[in-house]
């Protein structure tokens, strides 16, 4: 519906045509009484048919007509129109049509007729010759008669502009500054020197000319097509932006007749894109130290005055190394600095600048980068990891499990631990000691491999456990963790522990007499390769979780000793802790159809029974399993900490080249559906190349698992999309680093 313009009447648009009838419509909310109206209707029907044209022009091409192929010059061209008895035009009718000739009649397009000279071929049409028409639209008894002159063949002499047309909204549009290229068409119509439109007109015999090629490129007719609005058919050429489209203005699309010299005129006016204007930066609210990245304030402003906070918008910035604008969720863009390395013992002043090179608008900060941070002291350990100890049972930890602060009271990433322990140059070590009097509670290291007062982490993949005995009587033990940092040997000594770093952590045996309830944890779904034989899912045994909760409500891992699993389902469950994939027997593919052959997941029964310590049942749980034969495919892909929100920076080592691996050196982990880790090559498709000035970055093998790049600049940019062949996806946003970053 649409109303007029002074509220008072509203035209509805039916979705088709009315059929005949009465047709009631009902207002309400006007008064009190709904208002009420009707109409009858009239089926629609054939009432006039109108040949356009007194000339008919020669077809200058061979053409084939009911059976006879014509040649160039014995066919000639008429336009009609067959209208209702509104006025408005029909299409789709069937009208017979016979000629004075006695040459064939047919309808080359629709509203156009291709009529013969003669009965068959060998006979040109001559032009002044007269022929007579007769067209007969036999439901409705309309007919026409009509004479018409042959006529020279016809050629492009005028044309009329209709707009611009958005070819992804399908309606006619004004052309916005900063418009995007492959989208935007300009529509006309083509009319002969007779008056007749071109069903087909050669779009080489017109000029295409822009007066302001900096908004709008001179068109042409590369792309051209055809689009049609209300039955009526358009010509269309493309609309390319110009180097400045953004800018806007006016520009006059003149479209000229070769063969008449006539003009048509559409003149276009937009005003300029929101550009930046002023970028100013702000200091850092926290501290930054070497290799670390930090956000840094902003405020931007366009021509107009108004804040500028999209990513999309905020262009045509120059900023010094290591500064990115990043795109957030929403859309709006933070601004970071990433410092390089530090690795003195002295602040190091930085100034960071932005520059709009449109008209010279200039800021600076000045930033402290502090020294490289280091560990300082252990502070405690990761709640994730029980301090509680089953009876029987073990805890095993690394060193990244640690909470560690380092010289400005922050507290280290996993990572900066690792890297930490992982450094080439020296030995870090963090060390464990206990009470090596203590024999209930036990504790080991994956350097030293017996209970001693002494234990030590010198690598990232070390493991400390701390294993508590059935026997004994001493229930807790205080283990003292400690840094040695940047030890010469390979084995630290007591003379390198650094006191002040210490922090102690009490772990505590739990026996059986200490349970008051039993919990298990829930077991999710299982994956199947759906072999009867053999155990080709081997990697995807299921470790029931099942916890002992003493009375002041801690949960206590219980060693897989303590109790047995059972299921009603074809699993294995022989070996202690595990439910596995049978060896034989096992589920087979059919068991995951229906009998539609729909697949399927299966529920299965999980039965664990708790051993109260003297053989007998504790407390029998049941719990349900899903197993599943859906295929493996990467399900869950974690970044390494390079990656901030959803960008990182990437060296070009030097030889301006940044291979495969090391865009793939943002991923950390991938895992599957079912939750276990994955190894898989990405596909990886390189878009939104930003290149600075100088840069020849390339994009090489692009979309496949060895894309890499060569010819890359320090301020570059680019979004790497990994893609999975299960189809899971993820995007970074790259920017090109003078230095290497972590």
């Amino acid at each position: 519906m649409k109303f007029s313009d002074d509220k008072k009447s509203v035209a509805i648009n039916t979705t088709s045509k009315l059929t005949k009838g009465e047709y009631t419509v009902t207002v309400t909310g006007l008064s009190d009484k709904a208002l009420t109206s009707s109409v009858t209707v009239a089926d629609e029907k054939v009432a006039k048919i109108n040949v356009l044209s007194e000339t008919a022009p020669l077809n200058p091409t061979a053409k084939a007509i009911g059976g006879v192929s014509y040649q160039a010059n014995e066919t000639a061209f008429v336009n009609y129109e067959v209208l209702n008895q509104y006025g408005e035009k029909m299409t789709n009718q069937t009208i017979n049509w016979t000629q004075s000739t006695g040459g064939k009649v047919d309808v080359a397009t629709p509203g156009q007729l291709i009529i013969g000279n003669t009965a068959s071929a060998g006979v040109k049409f001559i032009p002044g010759n007269k022929v007579f028409l007769t067209g007969v639209h036999a439901n409705s008894a309309t007919v026409v008669n009509a004479e018409v002159t042959i006529g020279l063949e016809a050629k492009a002499a005028t044309t009329e502009i209709k707009g611009v047309y958005n070819t992804s909204t399908n309606k006619l549009e004004a052309l916005p500054a900063g418009f995007a290229a492959n989208k935007y068409v300009l529509l006309f119509e083509v009319k002969d020197q007779y008056g007749n439109k071109l069903a087909a007109p050669t779009l080489s015999e017109l000029t295409y000319l822009s007066n302001n090629p900096l908004f709008v490129a001179q068109p042409t007719t590369a792309n051209a097509t055809t689009v049609t609005i209300d039955d009526v058919v358009y010509q269309a050429i493309e609309l390319a932006p110009g180097s400045q489209a953004a800018k806007g203005g006016t520009t006059d699309l003149q479209l000229i007749s070769n063969n008449t010299g006539k003009v048509s005129k559409y003149t276009i006016t937009a005003d300029a894109l929101p550009a930046v204007s002023s970028f100013k930066l702000s200091t850092p609210e926290k501290l930054i130290a070497g290799s670390e990245k930090v956000e840094v304030p902003f405020a931007a402003v366009d021509q107009y005055g108004n804040a500028v906070t999209k990513h999309s918008a905020l262009t045509g910035v120059t900023l010094s190394s290591g500064l990115t604008l990043e795109k957030q969720q929403d859309g709006s863009a933070k601004l970071f600095y990433t410092a390089p390395s530090n690795a003195t013992t002295n602040d190091v002043i930085t100034t960071l600048t932005s520059l709009v090179p449109t008209n010279g608008d200039y800021s600076n900060v000045q930033i402290t980068v502090k020294p490289n941070a280091k560990g300082e002291a252990v502070i405690g350990l990761n709640s994730e990891v029980s301090t509680n100890v089953a009876a029987g049972n073990e805890v095993k930890f690394k060193g990244e499990d640690l909470l560690v602060q380092d010289q400005y009271g922050r507290t280290l990433t996993k990572k900066q631990v690792n890297d930490w322990l992982d450094a080439s140059t020296v030995e870090n070590s963090i060390v464990l000691q206990s009470d090596i009097a203590n024999t209930t509670i036990q504790v080991t290291s994956s350097d030293v491999v017996a209970d001693n007062a002494f234990v030590y982490a010198n690598d990232s993949t070390d493991v400390f456990t701390v294993k508590a005995t059935v026997a004994g009587t001493v229930n807790t033990e205080k283990l003292v963790f400690s840094l040695a940092p940047s030890t010469a040997a390979a084995t630290p000594v007591a003379s390198e522990i650094v006191s002040a770093s210490s922090k102690s952590v009490t772990f505590t045996r739990v026996t059986q007499s200490e349970y008051a309830s039993y919990e298990v944890a829930d077991l999710g779904v299982m994956y199947n390769d759906g072999v009867a034989t053999g155990s080709a899912a081997a990697g995807y045994d299921v470790t029931p979780k099942v916890y002992g909760v003493t009375a002041a409500g801690a949960k206590v891992l219980l060693p897989s000793s303590k109790y047995t699993i059972t299921t009603n389902g074809k699993l294995d469950t022989a070996t202690a802790g595990k439910i596995k994939d049978l060896a034989t027997l096992g589920y087979v593919a059919g068991d995951f159809k229906d009998i539609n052959g729909v697949a399927k997941d299966i529920p299965v029964k999980v039965t664990i029974m708790v051993e109260d310590g003297n053989g007998a049942a504790a407390a029998t749980i049941e719990k349900d399993l899903v197993v599943s034969n859906k295929a493996v495919e990467v399900n869950t892909i974690t970044f390494t900490d390079k990656v901030v929100n959803g960008g990182a920076f990437v060296d070009a080592n030097g030889t301006k080249a940044i291979a495969t691996s090391r865009l793939n050196a943002v991923i950390d982990e991938l895992e599957d559906q079912y939750g276990v880790a994955k190894v898989e090559a990405a596909t990886i498709t390189i878009s939104n190349v930003s290149k600075v000035d100088g840069s020849a970055l390339t994009v090489v093998s692009n979309a496949t698992t060895a894309t890499n790049i060569t010819g890359a600049e320090a301020g570059d940019k680019f979004t790497a999309t990994f893609k999975y062949a299960g189809g899971k996806t993820a995007s970074v946003n790259f920017v090109v680093s003078s230095t290497v970053t972590p």
